[in-house]
Parts: C-alpha cells; sequence; structure tokens
C-alpha cells in the first residue's frame, strides 16, 4: 500500500518526550492499519502552524471500524492515547464502517507534560550534552 508523508516543515521543535510519542502513535496507527484496514491509499502528515503546536495525521481509506467493537485484549487505541496525553497532547480518532480511519495528534508547547516524562527528558538532555558528537 503506498503511504503519501507529507512534512511541511523539517525543524519541528519539540522535547524528545514528544517526538517519541509521535513517532510510536505513528508506529501504532500505521500497523493497525496494514493489519485491519486493508486500504487502497495511506497518507500521514506532520506540521506545525504559525499557533506553534505540532500536528500529525494518519489517514486511510481502509474499511474503518466501530470503537466499541474493539475487541478485549486490543490495547492500540489505549496506548496511543495514553501516550498523547503522556505529553499533553491531544488525540482524536475518527473512524467508521466502510469509511476510514482518520488519528489526529495535536501538541502545543504550553501543553502539561506528565512529571515523569519531564524527569525522562531532563535525563535525556544531560545524556546527550555529556556525550561527544
Amino acid at each position: 500500500v503506498p503511504i503519501l508523508v507529507t512534512i511541511s516543515d523539517e525543524h519541528l521543535q519539540a522535547p524528545n518526550s514528544v517526538k517519541v510519542a509521535f513517532y510510536r502513535i505513528a508506529q501504532e496507527a500505521l500497523m493497525n492499519t496494514a493489519k485491519y484496514a486493508h486500504p487502497h491509499n495511506v497518507s500521514v502528515r506532520l506540521r506545525s502552524p504559525a499557533d506553534g503546536a505540532i500536528q500529525l495525521e494518519i489517514q486511510d481509506d481502509g474499511q474503518g471500524f466501530d470503537l466499541a467493537d474493539v475487541p478485549a485484549g486490543h490495547f492500540g487505541v489505549t496506548m496511543m492515547r495514553e501516550r498523547a496525553r503522556a505529553v499533553g497532547a491531544t488525540l482524536r480518532l475518527t473512524t467508521r464502517r466502510g469509511q476510514g480511519t482518520r488519528v489526529a495528534v495535536k501538541w502545543t508547547e504550553n501543553a502539561s507534560v506528565a512529571p515523569a516524562q519531564r524527569s525522562r527528558d531532563a535525563a535525556t538532555s544531560r545524556a546527550l550534552r555529556g556525550a561527544s558528537l
């Protein structure tokens, strides 16, 4: 399945925790698309509008699904929501049987990040400063 990737700004400024969260959300959304959606087209868009936010959108034209019918033991949607919440981002999932799925994530610089994540970001920054590049 071809995937159209669009990045509107290659110099997006965000903490490492946000970058990792967006990466993992995109990874999960694309894996779900490949496993369940049977799409003809998939698009991934990453952009930073003038308001300083960072937006990620993964959209497919696959079979879609009903959120209420997700079987027990399938935690992909839950994990995407938790990853977004952990960095202060919002995640919206829009889907309907026969009409594809859209995952939209938005983070703003003023978003509240969970304390444990701030601690990991600080440790990562210290490690990077100490590393020779």
